[in-house]
């Protein structure tokens, strides 16, 4: 699910799930993985964003370090050039950060969904 773009997750069948936890991964091992495996993600998806985002503050802040430098020089090309990067960085950035903010905010939705066992008692199917 990390490297694939898939919608989801699907659970076949709960009724082959262990209920009783014989299998001695405790019950519901099946249903457990998958639970854990979003929150995995969940927590992915965090760390990405906040990655992207310093990926992007430390090429703006090398492109202002570099214009001050020419600015310094008296190059005025060379500082319209950084101007015109650092712009176009800020831009790309902000669209990289919303594109960011929406799967993030889509993974939390998925996290906060309302999920219920089915009760170890009850019959996995009824005739």
């Amino acid at each position: 699910m990390f490297n694939k773009p898939l919608a989801g997750v699907l659970l076949y069948s709960l009724d082959m799930d262990d209920h009783k936890g014989a299998c001695g991964a405790g019950k519901f091992p099946m249903t457990m993985s998958v639970i854990h495996g979003l929150q995995a993600y969940m927590l992915y998806m965090q760390r990405k964003h906040m990655a992207i985002g310093e990926i992007y503050r430390t090429k703006i802040n090398s492109a202002r370090v570099s214009r001050r430098a020419y600015f310094m020089g008296g190059k005025t090309k060379m500082v319209e050039k950084m101007d015109a990067k650092i712009a176009a960085l800020q831009k790309e950035q902000e669209v990289a950060m919303g594109q960011m903010t929406s799967q993030v905010q889509s993974a939390q939705a998925m996290m906060n969904k309302p999920f219920e066992l089915p009760s170890p008692n009850q019959p996995s199917f009824t005739w």
